[in-house]
């Protein structure tokens, strides 16, 4: 299954938050180019972890493969702007910021796109890539109930 995408347009150049790709990074940056989100699964233990890191959380492994993470999961807790703090982000007030489970093990922040409901901790989500600059995708999550 393929991530949707969509477009965001910025009132001012985002260059100063565009992601930076390292080696350690850049299997998820291209998974995302190939409409799948992965994350690191431990070889020992099995569990995959979010964000990148060179040890399992979990166990202390160092070994691991990249394996795809569900794109649809859950609000495991939010945040609401009503103040811009940067310039790349005054026409989206206000907007939401969730903390989405996907997954026992994976927990990823994102902004929440197409906000028609009230947000709540459980609410049904999905992941949807939005489109930056310089061929950057970027997760962010909309809400499916």
């Amino acid at each position: 299954m393929s991530i949707p995408v969509i477009a965001r347009n910025f009132p001012v150049s985002p260059e100063r938050l565009l992601p930076q790709s390292t080696a350690d990074s850049e299997p998820f940056w291209r998974g995302l180019k190939e409409g799948k989100l992965l994350a690191q699964r431990c070889a020992q233990c099995r569990r995959q972890r979010w964000p990148v890191a060179p040890v399992c959380p979990f166990c202390g492994a160092t070994e691991f493969a990249w394996d795809s993470l569900p794109a649809r999961g859950e609000v495991f807790s939010f945040i609401r702007y009503r103040r811009s703090f940067l310039p790349e982000f005054e026409d989206l007030m206000p907007y939401s910021v969730v903390t989405a489970q996907l997954g026992p093990d994976v927990r990823m922040y994102g902004r929440v796109i197409d906000e028609k409901t009230p947000l709540r901790i459980g609410a049904k989500l999905e992941v949807i890539l939005e489109s930056w600059p310089d061929d950057w995708l970027v997760p962010a999550f909309r809400l499916t109930e």
